[in-house]
């Protein structure tokens, strides 16, 4: 994964475990959420400062998922013409490709203290 940091920490935590990518409590399956284009989403703090999925009040970091790449098979099949028929086999998802950009995120002050506590 390529992680690139738009501005200096703190940042919202992250860990990646096979395909699925969790932050600040989301838990995201990248190859399910891959496309045919570029599929972005966005991460991001509300009023609370909790992290959310989907525009909010400021960003807290963006995924960028490339678009799906295929290979062609051939079926062994000819088509009316007598075409050779093929079919598109999706390739599994090169997480070396996703993007992670940060943005600087701090919890505020009263959720610190209450995870403190726990």
């Amino acid at each position: 994964m390529i992680i690139r940091e738009m501005q200096k920490g703190p940042h919202v935590l992250y860990s990646l475990a096979g395909t699925t990518l969790s932050i600040g409590g989301i838990s995201i399956d990248l190859a399910a959420e891959q496309e045919d284009a570029q599929n972005i989403i966005d991460i991001c703090a509300n009023e609370k400062g909790e992290i959310v999925r989907g525009m909010n009040r400021a960003y807290a970091a963006n995924i960028l998922i490339p678009p799906a790449e295929y290979t062609q098979t051939a079926t062994g099949e000819t088509d009316e013409k007598g075409n050779a028929v093929y079919t598109l086999e999706k390739k599994p998802l090169d997480v070396g490709r996703v993007e992670l950009v940060l943005w600087k995120y701090e919890k505020p002050a009263a959720e610190s203290a209450e995870i403190e506590e726990e």
